[in-house]
């Protein structure tokens, strides 16, 4: 069964399975580290505003109601894709105990700079050495241009040993 229920807006049916959690394999001096990915409702959805938003784009999961996004949505379908494909590249510390890696995404006739912040965690899960969860995705044309780098490996094998990932010096972001 998917995760999220998919949204029927304008006679449009927007699935959502492609957002169902995924289990990678991340390599890491020699050693694997099965992980498991969860995405949250915000990589398509965003905060609900009464006076900007019709009640027909409502979207509630876990007690929490938000605006469906087309265009969140749409950008969203290659998230599972990412994950897959991060292989040794670079991810960023936020201010905030998480993560963040953006991609170039093409919106509007052009392209946006696509940020995905996430989490990480030890799993206690059978099977599962580390947990990340998306907490968002959303293009974010402001976004700094400067950040503490980690290969996502090596931030995959801390959360799996428990180990503290101290915050280097800020470096250029690249941006893929």
């Amino acid at each position: 069964m998917p995760k999220f229920p998919s949204k029927v807006l304008d006679g449009v049916t927007y699935d959502m399975t492609h957002l169902d959690a995924l289990a990678i394999d991340v390599e890491f001096e020699g050693e694997t580290f099965r992980t498991l990915i969860h995405f949250s409702c915000h990589c398509f959805t965003e905060k609900f505003d009464a006076a900007a938003h019709h009640a027909d784009v409502r979207y509630s999961f876990a007690g929490e109601t938000r605006a469906f996004c087309v265009d969140r949505h749409a950008l969203s379908a290659a998230l599972p894709q990412y994950f897959q494909t991060l292989g040794n590249q670079t991810v960023y510390h936020t201010q905030k105990e998480s993560f963040f890696f953006i991609r170039t995404a093409a919106a509007d006739g052009g392209s946006v700079p696509y940020v995905v912040f996430f989490r990480s965690y030890k799993s206690n899960q059978d099977g599962v050495d580390v947990v990340i969860n998306v907490s968002s995705a959303y293009p974010k044309p402001g976004m700094t241009s400067w950040a503490s780098p980690v290969k996502f490996p090596r931030m995959v094998m801390a959360r799996a040993k428990d180990r503290v990932l101290p915050l280097g010096p800020a470096t250029k972001i690249k941006r893929a």
